[in-house]
Parts: structure tokens; sequence; C-alpha cells
């Protein structure tokens, strides 16, 4: 029993001091850096989303994961019309430092695991296919402690080659406002 008790009052302390296991959504935009030069009408971007959940180690230091749409890319053109459709897993560490007592910025880098839904239709043939691709995952951004538990925050994310399809790679730019619960 004392040991339950210590082990809750050690969890409520470290919360106190910025640490903890923290859980968030975020929507924004996701834009596909992917080329629509034989296409008459293309479309590149659609709002996402995202969950979250991390764990803050330090004060300045956090590992955290995230799962979302990353992006759909929508063409039609000489009798053709096609679309491209990411989902991304992320993991990722975050260096914070603390501007104010409420205001942090920080500093991602981490890797990305992205599947590519294609669908290609033109008369009297489609062709739908998924890939599977990695890369590299930097991002910035800031966060407003609106309580102890209670944040908001703002990021830029680039997901290097997160479009792939066949050998064609493309890259990924995310802008999100997040809400995140910190434990």
């Amino acid at each position: 029993m004392a040991f339950a008790v210590l082990t809750l009052a050690s969890g409520a302390a470290l919360a106190g001091n910025g640490t903890g296991f923290y859980l968030g959504g975020g929507v924004g935009y996701a834009g596909q850096r992917v080329n629509c030069d034989i296409a008459n009408d293309c479309s590149n971007s659609h709002t996402g989303f995202k969950l979250l959940a991390g764990y803050q180690v330090m004060p300045n230091f956090a590992i955290e994961s995230s799962y979302g749409d990353t992006g759909r890319t929508k063409g039609s053109g000489q009798g053709i019309d096609g679309s491209i459709k990411t989902n991304s897993f992320t993991v990722a560490a975050l260096g914070l430092y603390p501007v104010s007592k409420e205001v942090e910025v920080f500093g991602k880098l981490g890797m990305h695991i992205t599947k590519t839904k294609y669908n290609l239709n033109f008369p009297g043939h489609s062709v739908d296919e998924s890939f599977n691709g990695n890369g590299m995952l930097l991002g910035l951004g800031a966060q407003y402690r609106f309580t102890p538990n209670l944040i908001g925050r703002v990021e830029y994310e680039y997901l290097s080659r997160g479009v792939h399809v066949y050998d064609a790679h493309a890259d990924i730019n995310l802008v999100t406002a997040s809400v995140i619960y910190q434990f």
C-alpha cells in the first residue's frame, strides 16, 4: 500500500514538472509535393489529422509517436482520373526549450512509415495498389500550457519521401494545431 501511495505521489510530482505521459489530437494542412504536370486539374493538399501519444522524460526531452492522414492528391486529364492517399505512423524525439512558464518551443527528429494508396482510372481499366515507404521526419513548433495538464500546440512537420508510388517518391508537409492532455 505504501508503495502505491509513493508511486502516485511521485507521478503527480513529475506531472507538475512537465514530465509524464500525454495524449492528443490535431488537425491542419496536409500537402504532398507530387508532380502534377500531366494533369489538367490537380489538387495536392487537404485537411489532415493525427492522433499522438508520448512520454516527456524530462522537462526538455520527450519521445512521441503519431498516426494520421498525411495527404491526398487528386488529378484528372486526357480521360484519366487518379488519386494518391497517404497515412503515416511516426516516432520522434523532441527537444523542448521553455520560453516562459507557459510557452515552450521544440524541435523534432525521427522517422516515419507511410502507406500510399494509389488509384488510376482510364476508359476500360482501373489500377488500385498500395505501397509502403519510410523516411526521415523533421519538425518544429511551439506549445502553450493552459493548465499544467492541458496544452495547445502548433507545429510544422516534414516527412521526406513520404509518398511512394512504384519508383517515384515525393515529400509531405504538415502544419497542425493540436490539443494535448498530459497525465
